[in-house]
């Protein structure tokens, strides 16, 4: 049956139902989690879905996932200074990595609870952002500290910047992929305080290839692809709205 009959059926049924909006009964359902349905907290900051295709969210107050009917909470162990979870994710080897406010960096495999932080392993005990980066069989644990820079996990060692690098003391917000520019391949890109760093050869340095982002708090980065080729970069900056590179220079959009 074509789309338009369809809509037409559909508005149809809703004048004859008496609905007051007849537009309302073609929405898209939606349906809020929260407290009662068994969520830790009310304030989600991130969400990842695992291998079986639970879903897995990380509150100001613990960490649940759900496999399509109910909410399942996990604790962390007793021994942790927090129940502050900002980012989570999994990885290939079946782990699940919690990122805490205050007590480093959480590991859960095979019912194994382990602690990185600023004790051992992390330069700083807060983590705001975390990214798996397959090669092929081998994997990378990219971690995104507040104020300690980037550490990252491989095959069971851990390794971050010196303090005094570009990017050692760098308060880092999240992680994602910049398409191929200015004669480089693609490149991992973090985005923080004191602008954007890009991994280059093993090492995080300030991204200038679009000038402007020096110095400026950003918080995350999109590089969505254009109809006729090449990419536009958005970038979302704290107190500034958000800011587009349309090809010479950065364009700001703020509230009106």
């Amino acid at each position: 049956m074509p789309v338009l009959r369809l809509l037409l059926l559909g508005l149809l049924a809703a004048v004859l139902g008496g609905a007051a909006d007849p537009w309302v009964s073609l929405r898209p359902p939606m349906r809020r989690y929260g407290l009662q349905e068994g969520l830790p907290n009310g304030t989600v900051y991130a969400i990842q879905r695992d291998r079986v295709g639970r879903l897995w969210v990380a509150t100001q107050d613990g960490v649940a996932h759900y496999d399509g009917r109910t909410w399942t909470p996990v604790n962390l162990p007793s021994s942790s200074t927090t129940r502050f979870v900002r980012t989570l994710v999994e990885t290939p080897d079946g782990s699940w990595w919690f990122g805490t406010e205050t007590d480093g960096l959480w590991r859960l495999k095979q019912g194994i609870w382990s602690n990185h932080s600023l004790k051992k392993d992390l330069p700083s005990d807060r983590v705001n952002t975390l990214l798996v980066v397959q090669d092929g069989p081998s994997w990378t644990l990219m971690v995104g500290t507040g104020g300690g820079g980037i550490a990252t996990y491989r095959e069971g060692t851990w390794s971050w910047e010196p303090s005094d690098a570009p990017a050692g003391r760098a308060w880092i917000w999240k992680f994602n992929w910049l398409p191929p520019m200015q004669g480089h391949g693609p490149r991992l890109a973090a985005a923080a305080k004191e602008g954007v760093f890009v991994l280059e050869e093993g090492r995080w340095v300030p991204f200038v290839d679009l000038p402007g982002l020096v110095g400026i708090d950003v918080n995350d980065l999109l590089a969505v692809p254009e109809p006729g080729g090449g990419h536009r970069i958005w970038a979302s900056v704290w107190n500034l709205g958000l800011m587009v590179w349309n090809g010479t220079r950065w364009e700001t959009h703020t509230p009106a």
